[in-house]
């Protein structure tokens, strides 16, 4: 069975997790910006795509762990190029 494209707001408000008061406020904008929404006559719909992309806004990236690998690589190739002259190559 196919999943349906447009959520009514207690469907919406289910798959992201929040009260659909919370999407009622975002609406309004007493919260800040909300997922995007389509209003047809009075009935408000939200695109399972569109909540995906919101929630995704919210993704964060350790930085100290970004930065520590960064580090880590770094030191790797460096380590590679002292030991062959040429990157990416080992002594055989």
């Amino acid at each position: 069975m196919t999943q349906q494209r447009a959520l009514r707001e207690t469907e919406a408000a289910a798959y992201i997790g929040y009260s659909k008061f919370y999407l009622r406020e975002c609406r309004m904008g007493r919260l800040g910006p909300g997922p995007k929404y389509i209003k047809i006559n009075r009935k408000v719909l939200y695109l399972r795509e569109d909540l995906d992309e919101w929630l995704d806004s919210f993704t964060k990236i350790n930085v100290k762990t970004h930065h520590t690998n960064e580090i880590i690589m770094s030191k790797a190739r460096a380590a590679r190029t002292n030991l062959t002259g040429e990157e990416g190559y080992t002594l055989a």
